[in-house]
């Protein structure tokens, strides 16, 4: 089985985001509502029309989570965009 590789500079569509956002084994349901919220705050839409690269998702969490804990999960959210 191939492995989708995902770059931090490669546009996916917002729904895809939210869902692995919702869906990632690592974070409890509250913590990705307020990751969800803190991005649609900063601007994130979550539809199949808005495409977003992970290095812009990962720029807008760190005014709210700070530099390394943005970059942790943006990490996070690539795997689960990966395993869409």
């Amino acid at each position: 089985m191939y492995e989708t590789k995902v770059s931090a500079r490669q546009h996916v569509r917002g729904d895809i985001i939210r869902k692995a956002i919702e869906k990632n084994g690592y974070f409890n349901e509250r913590f990705s509502e307020v990751i969800i919220k803190t991005l649609e705050y900063h601007g994130i839409v979550f539809d199949a029309e808005h495409y977003y690269s992970l290095y812009d998702v990962e720029r807008r969490m760190q005014k709210l989570l700070g530099k390394e804990i943005s970059w942790s999960v943006s990490k996070l959210i690539e795997v689960g965009v990966r395993n869409q």
